[in-house]
């Protein structure tokens, strides 16, 4: 599924850094960008200091677009987005020659019509309407009602905001805004973070490398202003109590659920079969009723009373779930469980990795297993991808997602994503 991506920046200019030969290629070669990415290219197409158009994995062009006008598409991965019946250019890393190539690197002549001379750095992600390409489970973290957005028949679009003056207010799914004076989970790739991985480096620091899992990220906060315990996917706070429908309520949300049924079905997507809903049930979200079931709140509060010197009141605690009802359960996790990875004093103000520890153990919750609490970096990138290559943590036989590797000195952080699974969820 393709989602509008605010944080990644899927599509930007870069500066090719290094080229190095591909053994018996005698037309490809590899374009090293930003330091670590690395793009298979036809030989002698790229230079070092040259500025180049990148684009990441899991970025999704529109085939149409002019920027892929000059692009050999049969090399592409192309996905359809049921909602809009459009098509798009899937960047996936892929294998040629023996060698991955890790996005697509476009040249001065296939972008400058298009968006002219851009400086290494932009950022062009919105300028070319590039999307992010999500798995079905992820795409319910993006929700958010942008009908009218995706919609381009005027048609449709009054038709959908009959549908919004239907529901009207109801509560539908729970989701309320993230909290804008906390910070979501987003970890920056080592491969764009060359300058921490060498100022680290340069000052003989340690980090801390715990797993990598591939589930949902979870935040359970203090509100700023009433005191009381939240909790929070990647994009929004949802709602920890149920809500009963009035008989009217229901009437015109079974009315509306089905207006957004017909039109989905007539542009050729995928939607739930409507059934009639008496009350929002807080506990139909799995994130939700881990946090009712474990009593969250009743802990951070607790530990909220302490006004710790170090820590401050208002404690911030993020970590991942994975387990049955989280990504697939991709884990292979037998339950579902929350660990720790990393907790925020007065809601935005990161601890150090050591702190961190303190307060999970204090609050009785796992704190992220770690492979090595104090390690120090390689001599390069290379040697530490290698590294997040290795065998699941519940299950030996999956291959894990990567390490995430934290200052033990400063706090931050970047992943390290595994080569070998990157490989795995492309085929």
């Amino acid at each position: 599924m393709f989602v509008t991506e605010d944080t990644r920046e899927l599509a930007r200019m870069v500066v090719i850094t290094d080229i190095t030969s591909i053994p018996k290629a005698d037309r490809l070669e590899v374009a090293v960008v930003d330091g670590g990415w690395e793009c298979v290219v036809k030989k002698g197409l790229y230079a070092v200091g040259e500025t180049a158009l990148y684009f990441e994995i899991d970025s999704s062009i529109p085939m149409n677009h002019p920027v892929l006008g000059n692009f050999d598409k049969s090399y592409l991965h192309k996905s359809l987005d049921e909602e809009t019946n459009e098509e798009y250019a899937v960047i996936k890393t892929v294998k040629l020659r023996g060698v991955r190539s890790q996005g697509l690197l476009l040249s001065h002549k296939d972008y400058v019509n298009v968006i002219g001379n851009q400086p290494a750095g932009k950022n062009v992600t919105g300028t070319l309407g590039v999307k992010k390409w999500v798995s079905a489970a992820e795409a319910k973290l993006y929700r958010v009602n942008q009908e009218n957005k995706r919609d381009v028949s005027p048609l449709r679009q009054w038709w959908n905001n009959l549908r919004l003056k239907v529901q009207g207010d109801i509560i539908v799914d729970g989701l309320l805004p993230f909290p804008p004076d906390l910070k979501k989970s987003e970890e920056r790739r080592i491969q764009n973070s060359a300058q921490l991985f060498n100022n680290i480096r340069e000052a003989d620091q340690t980090v801390e490398l715990s797993y990598k899992f591939n589930g949902e990220s979870a935040t359970f906060y203090t509100e700023t202003g009433t005191g009381e315990v939240g909790v929070a996917q990647r994009n929004f706070s949802l709602r920890t109590e149920d809500v009963p429908y009035t008989r009217k309520q229901s009437v015109r949300l079974y009315v509306a659920d089905w207006m957004r049924f017909i039109v989905r079905r007539l542009a050729g997507g995928r939607c739930a079969l409507p059934y009639w809903k008496r009350a929002y049930d807080a506990t139909s979200v799995p994130l939700v009723e881990f946090f009712l079931e474990n009593e969250i709140a009743r802990r951070l509060k607790e530990l909220n009373k302490v006004n710790y010197h170090m820590y401050g009141n208002r404690l911030a605690i993020q970590g991942e779930m994975v387990g049955p009802d989280f990504n697939g359960g991709a884990e292979n996790c037998p339950v579902n469980r929350f660990f720790v990875y990393r907790v925020y004093r007065n809601n935005n103000e990161a601890l150090l990795p050591v702190d961190a520890r303190i307060v999970a153990n204090a609050l009785s919750l796992d704190y992220i297993p770690l492979e090595d609490g104090n390690a120090k970096l390689p001599a390069t990138m290379k040697e530490l991808l290698t590294r997040a290559d290795g065998p699941g943590y519940f299950d030996k036989t999956i291959q894990r997602e990567g390490l995430v590797a934290k200052c033990n000195a400063t706090g931050e952080s970047f992943k390290i994503i595994s080569n070998k699974w990157l490989e795995q969820i492309d085929k």
